[in-house]
């Protein structure tokens, strides 16, 4: 049976290797390694090298927002043109044509609240004179509500003038009265909630007694 020789690797040999390692090691570690991975580059070989280029930063992770429920919009009856004023068989009275007043009510300003019941309608108006003028805004605590901004002469029975209806939050505007007589709003509260309608008037008029 014949002997096989192995070779005998020196000791010194088997430290130099070690040492050649793990200096080439580090170097990988330094050029290529932290440059990429961690963007730290102590030596600038990375950007030299290109490895810098490699880095990716991480991006914070956003916080997940709950997402409220969309509210449906509101359904309102369409507003048509035979819903504005008093109906056509009503004949316009003679009150609603009178000269014009010769005086003025003294200008004024007022704010003040009233509040529409759920499912139900109230009316709040003012006593003017013909050419009569005031500013009005009136905005509500919530929701929506049908309005007819309308006047009614003195003694016209049933008839009455429409100078805005809608569904609204919120309106404002100028007026220029018309005719002498009781001028505002009709308020109706479709929802099953107290609604508060704010008022603020500024102009020629008189409120009126509840």
């Amino acid at each position: 049976m014949n002997n096989i020789d192995q070779p005998v690797v020196k000791k010194s040999v088997i430290i130099r290797n070690l040492l050649i390692s793990v200096v080439v090691g580090a170097v990988v570690l330094l050029v290529a390694v932290l440059p990429a991975e961690y963007n730290i580059d102590p030596l600038g070989a990375g950007k030299a090298l290109g490895f810098s280029q490699l880095y990716v930063k991480e991006q914070p992770q956003q916080p997940v927002e709950e997402t409220q429920p969309v509210a449906e919009p509101v359904k309102h009856k369409k507003i048509k043109i035979t819903d504005v004023g008093s109906p056509a068989e009503v004949a316009r009275p003679k009150a609603a044509s009178l000269p014009v007043a010769k005086d003025q009510l003294p200008e004024r300003a007022d704010e003040l609240t009233v509040v529409v019941p759920a499912n139900k309608g109230i009316e709040y108006k003012f006593w003017a004179k013909q050419l009569g003028f005031l500013k009005y805004e009136w905005s509500t605590n919530k929701g929506e509500l049908f309005l007819d901004f309308h006047g009614e002469p003195k003694n016209a029975g049933k008839f009455w003038e429409s100078y805005a209806v809608c569904y609204s939050n919120n309106m404002g505007g100028s007026f220029l009265v018309p005719f002498t007589g009781k001028h505002g709003w009709y308020f109706r509260n479709n929802s099953n909630e107290d609604i508060t309608v704010t008022i603020k008037l500024k102009g020629q008029y008189q409120l009126m007694k509840k």
